[in-house]
């Protein structure tokens, strides 16, 4: 037997059985010095067989050694695309591509032998799947893990895997690993639970990395992995200088939340500790619309932990962007991905990321019902799912399903003609959990445990399978215990051996072996401590909760507890605790058990009550009441009249455990016969109020008397009963608000209120004890206003705003400065309003001169202030920044802030870079999600817009036109449900249906009737400046007389605003001319001009290219 024979073979019988035990071939970390000689020797032997079936017997024979040889090479050899000329002369022969085919089938035929991961869908089938089992080539990990640094500095919290795969690989995010090579990209995206496994060690090597002394315990990576990351570092050449920053010091980050019984997907923003006053505000962008977002604790003090808040999301959109003001915390949240818009949540409310495997457990489906709502599921099924429940859709989410399936027959799902989804069943280490102790949450609202769990360690028959065990705390590098384990067969230990005990506060385990199935899991412990309360169950009345007194007790003499006895008042739901353990204190939330009700299904935020709500007789068919029970009982909602019963309904079936759920449009009809009703639900006899429903009408007016006090008129004292007062010269200013007293009269009001002129008062009732915020601008209902009151200037004012109101009362000229310009987008959405209270002058024209006059300062006004973007879109054509010359208005980093939140004035902004833009570059990635990539990088070059028809009105619309409003609305609610990319071909016609149904107002009747003669002026201009395409542009737009032509009117303005921009003489001077006309179309279509504009720009600068 020659020494070649001998090598391989004895290399064969050791590495077969470890193969088995492995997902990837990289895992068997095979020193490079014997992966080269195992190709060597394949070499010498494949070189002196010369038949095809005899080369494809001797691999097949060496099936160990082939797919270790050509993997191990792939890790330690490639390059820059190169990987068969390294195994070329590792093997010492010139391989042809018949070679390289046999090696490729001989590899697939050693994975498929020892039970290896496949990866199937590649189109180079020699190389791909050779590499993928490489892992990360030792040439790429320098880029890779600088990657996973750069995430780390940037995450507000402790970056987890998935949050990093979601980061690299969600939907219009290609652009972000254009830094890496090629393998790792397709590891990334193709590699599954595998990569997600191998993510999760490389981030925790990069965090050992910055400790003085490095440790390998527990890692389980590559010995020539860890060698190669430790010489970088050594380097210099991984960015390790800056530590990770942790923004907020969250415990977790925002993220979205199921409630499939409740107020359906939200945005849940996590509890923020030590805050001052126990107070914060969150900027949220949720689908375009700027929404600002307040959390306050109950009772605050000088600092303490701001609430977690949940914001429901109206309708599908794309994402939603959160910021957290005075923190350094600001990211996306990804929700509907038009490409493949399932969703799924794990049982708990949790989002599954799309590049993550799912679970063979019941989820939550989400996703479009189909275009025939009674044709088969959309949503295939590879194996036998169990449909389990389908409440009703969300509120706004009209046109989708929502579902609970559970997958444990099920290998793999998909919408129809989408990527599948695989269900991976693999066996994992399993932790014997108890529950997490009732009614008792950590201060950041995670659930806690008071007993440790034993784990459960899974082998393979016929394998031995090595398993490291680490328990950390959560974001430490250091390890508190540290057990390697190989188990032969399925396997119970306590993995807490070493660690100090009781357990208290946060620990994260992580049980790794073979790749894919590990796990790593976070939990929140409070060992040994219980807690009692009397009474058992808290009543709701009128006055807030019962009085309630709650103990708590330490079994474990090293658990130390302050205080031991803590009284509730009724209104408060909640008990501070701090434990103390070996020097670590945690703080715990008791939230005894309680009756509580939430008015939810309207589109509005909805947190628990403590008190009765109260209801508008007028609109109390909207939505749904919650109400939390003491367990699973039978629960009936009834309405009274005074003593008497009135209607008596029982829950719907749709409810989580310990609630019950009422369609409030069961008792409209009774309630709004009755005009004043109470609602109490029923629990087994006995009664307790949950609503009281009134009239919407508070009051009949308001005045101010002569001693400054806000006297209220025709109402009756109610508790809660709170003006807030707008100024009518000063609109941008927040609302002062005040109690109204028993006596209906407020405390005397301050000079800076009583001085400003005319003034906007709206009464509503407030409950201290779930805080709202007031609305920029109040609705006309117990709405009043205060005339004819004089305005002189008060200390203490901004100068600009004083500046502003002495102009809009008459006592002043207008001041033209940047502070005016900051208020002119508030004065011009107000003109109206404000000119109805009599103030001076022609404001949108006001406003749009302040606007003109400093475009820096209106477009950085709009990133820092953050307006619904329709209000910002006719003062700005109306300040005729449609024909905004091409410039450096802002810096880098905000034009990319503003496309989040302003497509309009994002391009206007970005103009002067739009026609060399940096490919892959941050606004290059943004300009790719928000306008939709394949269309974007079209127009850009020169290509005519394939989609210029769409949104025209064409005979369609005039038979449109001819449908009664319910037929329409009918046919409005069939239309597609998925939120697209700002230029795809929904978005257009969603935007020519805002302009449809503006027809017949009066702006837009007198604006048709001059279409065709403002569309002869403008069509030979445009084709004389800019080419026949732009025009062409138009015309295809222009579909007939008068309304049907505003969709060619609208693109045409803005393309001849982009020529005029660059200079062209001719449309400089006349687009003055047409600003009125443009910015009237603006108002009444804001979306549509949007979408021109931005269309206008991309076209202009292609046809330049």
């Amino acid at each position: 037997m020659s020494r070649a024979t001998e090598t391989l073979a004895e290399r064969e019988v050791l590495w077969q059985p470890r193969l088995r035990a492995v997902s990837l071939v990289c895992e068997l970390d095979i020193p490079e010095n014997e992966v080269r000689t195992t190709l060597w020797h394949l070499g010498e032997l494949y070189a002196k067989v010369y038949e095809r079936e005899r080369h494809l017997r001797l691999l097949n024979r060496l099936s160990a050694c082939v797919v270790v040889g050509l993997a191990g090479i792939g890790a330690v050899e490639y390059q820059q695309g190169a990987f068969w000329p390294a195994v070329s002369d590792q093997m010492d022969m010139q391989l042809n591509n018949d070679d390289k085919k046999l090696l490729g089938e001989a590899f697939r035929h050693g994975l498929d032998r020892f039970g290896l991961a496949r990866f199937t869908n590649f189109s180079r089938i020699n190389v791909d799947e050779i590499l993928m089992h490489s892992g990360i080539p030792l040439f790429c990990l320098g880029d890779f893990l600088n990657a996973l640094l750069r995430q780390q500095a940037l995450d507000p919290d402790v970056l987890t895997p998935e949050e990093f795969m979601e980061w690299a690989t969600g939907p219009g995010r290609e652009s972000r690993l254009h830094a890496l090579d090629k393998p790792v990209q397709r590891l990334l995206w193709h590699g599954g639970v595998y990569v997600e496994d191998l993510v999760d060690r490389c981030l925790e090597l990069v965090d050992r990395l910055r400790e003085p002394a490095f440790v390998n315990d527990g890692l389980q990576l590559p010995d020539s992995l860890v060698a190669k990351a430790l010489d970088l570092a050594k380097s210099g050449l991984l960015n390790l200088s800056s530590a990770r920053e942790t923004g907020a010091g969250l415990g977790t980050r925002p993220r979205l939340l199921l409630e499939p019984y409740g107020r359906g997907l939200m945005a849940w923003l996590p509890p923020i500790p030590d805050a001052p006053l126990g107070q914060v505000e969150w900027d949220l962008v949720i689908g375009g619309q700027p929404q600002t977002v307040r959390s306050r604790s109950v009772l605050p003090a000088a600092r303490d932990t701001a609430p977690a808040v949940s914001v429901p999301l109206p309708r599908p959109v794309r994402e939603v962007e959160v910021d957290l003001r005075e923190f350094d915390l600001s990211l996306a949240l990804p929700v509907v991905d038009a490409e493949d818009p399932l969703m799924v949540f794990t049982d708990e409310g949790r989002r599954i990321p799309a590049s993550a495997s799912l679970p063979p457990t019941s989820v939550w489906l989400m996703h479009p019902r189909g275009e025939d709502s009674d044709g088969p599921d959309p949503v295939e099924f590879s194996g036998s799912p169990v449909h389990e429940d389908e409440p009703a859709a969300p509120y706004g989410w009209a046109g989708w399903r929502l579902r609970r399936v559970n997958l444990a027959d099920v290998a793999r799902i998909r919408l129809r003609d989408k990527p599948w989804r695989n269900v991976e069943g693999g066996r994992r280490p399993q932790l014997d959990l108890t529950s997490p102790v009732r009614h008792v949450r950590s201060r950041l609202d995670s659930p806690v445990w008071t007993e440790a769990p034993n784990l459960i360690l899974p082998a393979d028959p016929g394998t031995t399978t090595g398993w490291t065990i680490r328990i950390r705390r959560p974001g430490s590098p250091q390890a508190l215990s540290v057990q390697d384990i190989e188990v032969s067969e399925d396997t119970r230990i306590d993995p807490w051996q070493g660690v100090k005990r009781p357990l208290v506060g946060a620990y994260e385990i992580a049980v790794r072996g073979p790749l894919g199935r590990g796990i790593s899991q976070r939990f929140e412990f409070a060992e040994g401590f219980a807690a009692s309360w009397t009474p058992e169950w808290r009543e709701l009345g009128y006055g807030g909760l019962q009085a309630c007194s709650v103990g708590a007790t330490a079994a474990d003499p090293e658990l130390h507890l302050n205080p031991a006895v803590v009284r509730l008042a009724p209104e408060q739901a909640s008990a501070d605790f701090i434990v103390a353990a070996h020097g670590e204190e945690y703080a715990l939330r008791v939230t005894p058990p309680h009756l509580a009700v939430q008015h939810g299904g309207t589109g509005a935020r909805a947190e628990w009550a403590l008190r009765p709500l109260r209801l508008d007789t007028e609109a109390v068919g909207e939505g749904h009441l919650m109400v939390l029970l003491p367990g699973n009982v039978r629960a009936d909602l009834v309405v009274f009249n005074g003593a008497e019963q009135a209607q008596r309904i029982p829950a719907s079936g749709a409810s989580r455990p310990g609630t019950a759920r009422f369609e409030l449009a069961r008792v409209a009809e009774t309630v709004q016969a009755l005009g004043t009703a109470e609602l109490k639900v029923d629990l087994h006899g006995l009664l307790f109020p949950v609503a009281k429903c009134v009239p919407r009408s508070l009051a009949k007016g308001v005045r101010i008397d002569d001693s400054g006090c806000l006297v209220v008129a025709g109402a009756t004292a109610a508790e809660g009963l709170t003006a807030g007062i707008y100024r009518g010269l000063a609109p941008w200013q927040e609302p002062y608000v005040t109690a109204v007293h028993g006596d209906l009269r407020s405390s005397p009001l301050p000079d800076s209120v009583t001085a400003a002129g005319d003034l906007v008062v709206h009464l509503r009732i407030d409950d201290p004890w779930v805080p709202q915020d007031w609305p920029r601008w109040p609705e006309p209902t117990n709405t009043f206003l205060i005339r004819d009151r004089p305005w002189r200037a008060t200390d203490g004012g901004d100068s600009d705003e004083v500046a502003l109101s002495r102009y809009l009362a008459g006592a002043g000229p207008l001041p033209m400065s940047s502070g005016a310009t900051r208020l002119a987008f508030n004065l011009y959405d107000r003109a109206d309003d404000l000119k109805a209270l009599g103030a001076h002058g022609d404001l949108r024209a006001v406003a749009a001169k302040l606007i003109t006059a400093e475009p820096t300062t209106a477009l950085q006004s709009i990133l820092e202030g953050r307006p619904a973007p329709a209000t910002t879109v006719a003062p700005l054509i109306h300040a005729g920044f449609a024909a905004l010359p091409p410039r450096r208005y802002l810096t880098d980093d905000d034009e990319v802030s503003l496309w989040v939140i302003n497509p309009l004035a994002a391009v206007l902004a970005s103009a002067h870079q739009l026609d060399d833009i940096i490919v892959r570059s941050p606004l290059h990635e943004r300009l790719l999600t928000v306008c939709g990539a394949e269309l974007f990088d079209l127009l850009l070059i020169g290509d005519p817009d394939p989609h210029a028809r769409i949104g025209s009105f064409d005979a369609s619309a005039e038979l449109l036109a001819q449908m009664d409003s319910d037929s329409l609305d009918a046919l409005w609610a069939a239309t597609p449900v998925v939120p697209g990319a700002l230029l795809d071909c929904d978005e257009r016609i969603s935007a020519a249906r805002e302009l449809f149904d503006a027809r017949l107002r009066p702006g837009i009747v007198s604006l048709a009737a001059a279409t065709e003669r403002h569309l002869r002026l403008l069509v030979p201009v445009i084709e004389n400046a800019g080419g026949a395409e732009l025009a062409q542009a138009v015309r295809a737009r222009d579909q007939g007389p008068g309304w049907r032509s505003l969709p060619a009117l609208s693109i045409a303005l803005c393309l001849a605003s982009r020529l005029a921009a660059r200079g062209y003489e001719h449309l400089a001077t006349l687009m003055p001319q047409l600003t009125e006309a443009h910015a009237r179309l603006a108002r009444h279509s804001p979306q549509l001009t949007t979408i021109d504009v931005v269309l206008a720009e991309l076209l202009v600068t292609g046809s330049q290219l």
